[in-house]
C-alpha cells in the first residue's frame, strides 16, 4: 500500500540548503518548487480512485471482447489478497529491545559525561603546575604521597 504513503515525507529544505554549496542552492530551489507543485497536485486527488466506466470503453473500442477481458483482468487483480503479517510482532519486539538497549547506553553515556565533567572541573580548579609546590600538590593527592613515601622508604627509586 505504498500509494497511500506517497507525499507524506516532509523535507527540511532550509537545513538541506545550509549544507549545500552556494552554486547548488538554485537547483535545490527549483527542486523545492517542483516538490511543492507535486504536493499540491497530490492533495487535490481523492483518496479512492474513481470507478472505471466500462460502458464508455465498450462504446469507444471496436475490438470485440477486449474491454470484457480487461474488466475481468482488472477485477481479478483487485481481489489479490496480501499475505498475513508474520514478522510484524517479531520486528516490533526487536525494535523495543533495541530502543531499550539504546536508552541504556544513552543513560550510561550521560553518567560518564557527568563524571568526566566533574573531573574536568576539578582539574580546572587546581593551581597551575608552575604556581604550585610539590607539598601542595601531594596534599591534594594522599594516595600518591603514600606511594612516594613507600618508594623512598624501600629505596625503590626506579
Amino acid at each position: 500500500m505504498a500509494s497511500r504513503n506517497v507525499g507524506t515525507k516532509v523535507f527540511d529544505f532550509v537545513k538541506i540548503s545550509d549544507s549545500l554549496p552556494a552554486q547548488l542552492r538554485a537547483q535545490l530551489n527549483s527542486l523545492r518548487s517542483q516538490y511543492s507543485a507535486t504536493q499540491s497536485k497530490l492533495a487535490a486527488l481523492s483518496a479512492t480512485p474513481e470507478p472505471i466506466d466500462w460502458e464508455k470503453y465498450n462504446k469507444g473500442i471496436n475490438s470485440p471482447g477486449f474491454v470484457a477481458d480487461m474488466k475481468d483482468a482488472y477485477t481479478a487483480a483487485a481481489k489479490i489478497e496480501y499475505p498475513a503479517d508474520q514478522y510484524g510482532a517479531t520486528i516490533a519486539s526487536s525494535e523495543k529491545a533495541a530502543l531499550a538497549e539504546a536508552q541504556k547506553l544513552v543513560d550510561e553515556s550521560k553518567l560518564k559525561v557527568a563524571a568526566l565533567e566533574a573531573r574536568l572541573a576539578a582539574l580546572a580548579a587546581e593551581k597551575p603546575l608552575d604556581e604550585i609546590t610539590v607539598d601542595e600538590f601531594l596534599a591534594t593527592k594522599p594516595e600518591l604521597k603514600s606511594k612516594i613515601d613507600d618508594e623512598i622508604k624501600n629505596h625503590n627509586y626506579i
